[in-house]
């Protein structure tokens, strides 16, 4: 078993996902399975990178991880709205209040802010 290096567990604190969470997504246990730069591959030091050069590859997963679990927490917004537009409104989703819907799409807008506003972050910092 290989153990995150203390950079890899820094930027994956650092994006604001949590160690635990990161481990689990990637290695479906708690157990982590990739390289110790954070990568999913357990043989990135050496293949995709040098041993003194940084990972490229961790910035790229923890965004995938957090991209995808911000559109997930999306598609649930959706669902419990769709499901609440078709018990109050019979013929669905064009039925609903125009705030419910602006509501909605602001809060898929905020996500995406976010996600950019996290990358460029993340771009900077690996740039220091």
């Amino acid at each position: 078993m290989t153990a995150l290096s203390r950079t890899a567990r820094e930027t994956i604190k650092w994006s604001g996902a949590t160690i635990a969470g990161y481990t689990r997504y990637y290695s479906g246990s708690d157990e982590w399975r990739g390289d110790t730069c954070g990568c999913v591959d357990d043989r990135c030091i050496g293949y995709h990178h040098d041993v003194d050069d940084e990972c490229g590859c961790l910035a790229a997963w923890l965004d995938d991880m957090l991209t995808e679990q911000r559109v997930q927490r999306i598609l649930g917004d959706i669902a419990v709205l769709r499901g609440r537009a078709t018990a109050v409104y019979p013929t669905g989703l064009r039925d609903i209040p125009r705030d419910e819907l602006v509501q909605l799409l602001d809060a898929f807008a905020a996500a995406v802010d976010e996600h950019d506003a996290m990358h460029a972050r993340m771009t900077a910092r690996r740039a220091e």
